[in-house]
């Protein structure tokens, strides 16, 4: 006796559901950033650098206007490309080992791209904004430049002293300072008066 018709049809939706099941196994799953790393604190930190060669940008860094410090560290699977990852900061919104921005080389060597997120919806980081940032010549310091763009300054910001930058008035010298990430470790080449000398 014949197969009811709606038995082959259901015959058929289950062999098309487990094909389907296995195209998407096969789909290599990809992200703008490693979901998690081995360095989250300034320990886990220096492990890092004392134990390899480091390239220009790669360190602990500090943002000084908000009290938070991150290791650059280079990606092993984007050329010319590092990882912006923290380690400590007052904002309870961030935690410690989490990517928070990158940085990207130009075709300048002591000139760089760098994008961090600026804020945090259900819990992923969000809205990336990107700035210019140059390695001084002791490599002690990255010097944003805020590019002629403009950001509405919010509270909510994730390190909103940082991100003042872009919505600043010339008007006042205090926004005229220099603004960017001073180098905790390795020290830089030549140490300036901000690192004391030890003999």
């Amino acid at each position: 006796m014949p197969k009811a018709p709606y038995k082959n049809i259901c015959s058929i939706g289950r062999h098309i559901a487990v094909i389907l099941l296995l195209v998407v196994s096969l789909i290599p799953i990809s992200a703008e950033e490693p979901p998690s790393t081995d360095i989250f604190d300034i320990p886990s930190a220096r492990l890092y650098c004392d134990s390899r060669g480091l390239l220009r940008p790669e360190g602990i860094w500090e943002f000084p206007d908000d009290a938070t410090k991150v290791m650059i560290r280079t990606r092993t699977d984007i050329s010319r490309t590092y990882d912006i990852i923290l380690l400590s900061s007052p904002d309870c919104r961030l935690l410690p080992g989490e990517i928070i921005g990158r940085i990207e080389e130009t075709v300048d060597p002591d000139k760089y791209q760098l994008s961090l997120f600026c804020d945090r919806r259900k819990g992923i980081l969000t809205d990336m904004r990107s700035c210019a940032a140059e390695l001084n010549t002791d490599e002690g310091t990255l010097r944003i430049s805020p590019r002629g763009i403009k950001l509405s300054i919010r509270t909510i910001r994730l390190l909103p002293s940082f991100w003042k930058l872009f919505g600043i008035s010339l008007d006042n010298p205090k926004d005229r300072l220099p603004v960017g990430l001073i180098r905790i470790y390795p020290h830089p080449k030549n140490t300036s008066s901000r690192h004391p000398r030890y003999y």
